[in-house]
């Protein structure tokens, strides 16, 4: 395993973990519009 394949995978990994941060935004804003609307 060399250096390079380290840093793809890593790379990888950070983009992974953005888009989960952005789902779980997106899912938290989402479930404050709903209890806005009920309420």
């Amino acid at each position: 395993m060399n250096i390079e394949t380290l840093k793809q995978e890593k790379g990888t990994e950070d983009r992974y973990v953005k888009f989960f941060k952005r789902i779980l935004q997106a899912a938290l804003a989402l479930a404050c519009v709903v209890l806005a609307i009920s309420y």
